[in-house]
């Protein structure tokens, strides 16, 4: 059974206009997605991941492209960061709990493969949203 809990979103946040009033707190439901087993320190392979964030029911959230014929990319998220589902979003959250980015958002991430060949990116440092153009 997915874990639930509480968490205070801001307007900003959640991409809301206006005066902000102090929001009631949002249910998150949390979504399992892999992530490092330690802070990488700022060491961090020079390869970038940038593509659409996309919902995976195997792996919580993927990094696909615009092309369907692509395999998205497999993705373990730097050490702290959760997934959760938020108003039937799902969205990413760093080691802090800021929401990262949205399904739908083009990310991008340095990082790369290990040496085990699991064929993963595995990000570091931050992951940003790219603007649209």
């Amino acid at each position: 059974m997915p874990r639930t809990f509480r968490l205070a979103l801001s307007a900003s946040l959640l991409g809301l206009s206006g005066c902000a009033v102090s929001p009631a707190p949002q249910e998150v439901v949390e979504v399992e997605i892999a992530t490092a087993a330690r802070p990488d320190h700022g060491i961090c392979h020079l390869a970038e991941l940038r593509g659409t964030l996309v919902a995976d029911r195997e792996f919580g959230l993927v990094v696909g492209g615009h092309d369907p014929a692509v395999r998205p990319a497999v993705v373990v998220w730097p050490h702290g960061y959760r997934a959760g589902d938020v108003a039937g979003v799902r969205v990413l959250f760093d080691a802090s709990g800021a929401i990262v980015a949205r399904v739908g958002d083009t990310i991008s991430s340095a990082g790369g493969q290990s040496a085990a060949a699991d064929e993963r990116f595995h990000a570091c440092g931050t992951v940003t949203v790219v603007p649209p153009p």
